[in-house]
């Protein structure tokens, strides 16, 4: 019923949506999908109450998905927003690979990465490599997940949900063992870049290798820790949504958006060039915000010798922001959105600057 309902919505789409055991699948053209979970709601006569169900082929469970939603929220809260970055990068790892069709949700993932969330260390790469090691020994001892609002009810309703787990457990465990060379004290970059690149199997590694692996070690630079974390200025509520747009610009080549002039200028090897100018605009659905506020943060051995990281919040009433390339490196700008005292919504994006001059 919902997929037929989706078909007549959803005409243009080159891939009608696929109807699935608990969901309806909608595929992007630009290799995404986006998941329509399905629910039944029952009317308690005498509370007035609603009881939630959610499908699973021939089963319903009992399932409250904005109890779930408030859950990780607070969790999110509590530990920090680096929770929510590592189930994202556990979602990423769960669909490195097009033979990988058998993986656990995102529900399970999240459940998993927030009982064993390694909360002692700082770093994010540290947070969630650790995490994962913490998910590979849980896993080892115990496949089952509860639903973390009704600790008595299973996620796990049928036995192919179990050959998931088994299966998280076994490539995690392989691709983990790529990744121990981080713990050898003489590791060098390339070697660590080269082993996150066998673990995610995602072309960033590639380019990031290209940018900044001309040197066979990292050397320990002295420069000053300016970076400063939303979460210790403002309580975190992220339940809006922002994005962030980013056009470029230069002498000789008109202001376009960002993936354009990547796919235009293949010999950058999809790193940007010095000289460019970066115009970076945030587009919200947070009714009348009070604030947005922007953080640009330098990463890398050139950023750290330069002692120029930057990564300040800078709490002004922008949704634009201008800047340049200036040096290389996998730098990123972060956007949050500030209403009554929170933040209710945030935004990263990526922007690999290469060693070419425009």
């Amino acid at each position: 019923m919902v997929c037929n309902a989706l078909e007549k919505k959803c005409g243009q789409f080159k891939v009608t949506p696929e109807c699935k055991t608990n969901c309806v699948r909608v595929q992007y053209a630009d290799g995404y999908h986006v998941d329509f979970a399905v629910y039944r709601r029952f009317k308690d006569d005498d509370t007035s109450e609603y009881s939630y169900e959610h499908s699973g082929g021939s089963n319903w469970t009992a399932r409250d998905p904005a109890a779930i939603t408030k859950w990780f929220q607070d969790e999110v809260k509590e530990k920090g927003t680096e929770l929510r970055q590592v189930v994202r990068l556990s979602k990423m790892f769960c669909k490195s690979r097009s033979g990988w069709v058998n993986m656990p949700g995102g529900l399970i993932q999240s459940v998993l990465c927030n009982e064993v969330f390694a909360t002692e260390y700082d770093r994010l790469d540290e947070i969630f490599y650790y995490t994962m090691i913490n998910i590979r020994d849980r896993l080892e001892e115990s496949t089952e997940v509860y639903n973390p609002t009704d600790s008595e009810i299973s996620l796990l309703s049928a036995q192919n949900h179990y050959d998931k787990m088994n299966n998280w457990l076994s490539r995690l465990s392989d691709k983990l063992e790529k990744l121990s060379i981080l713990e050898k004290d003489d590791c060098t970059y390339k070697e660590a870049v080269t082993a996150w690149e066998t673990f995610f199997n995602h072309t960033f590694w590639t380019e990031l290798t290209v940018s900044l692996c001309e040197c066979s070690s990292i050397q320990k630079s002295v420069f000053t820790d300016t970076e400063e974390y939303i979460e210790d200025l403002v309580p975190i509520n992220d339940c809006y949504n922002v994005d962030i747009k980013c056009q470029v610009e230069a002498n000789g080549i008109r202001k376009q958006f960002l993936s354009k002039f990547l796919q235009a200028y293949p010999q950058f090897y999809k790193l940007l060039p010095h000289g460019m100018k970066l115009h970076f605009e945030a587009v919200t659905d947070v009714p009348n915000p009070d604030a947005i506020w922007w953080k640009v943060r330098n990463v890398g051995e050139i950023a750290e010798r330069k002692n120029d990281i930057r990564g300040q919040i800078e709490r002004k009433w922008w949704d634009y922001k201008t800047e340049d390339t200036m040096f290389g490196g996998p730098h990123f700008v972060e956007c949050y959105i500030i209403k009554n005292g929170e933040c209710v919504a945030m935004k990263r994006i990526d922007i690999h600057i290469g060693e070419k001059s425009i």
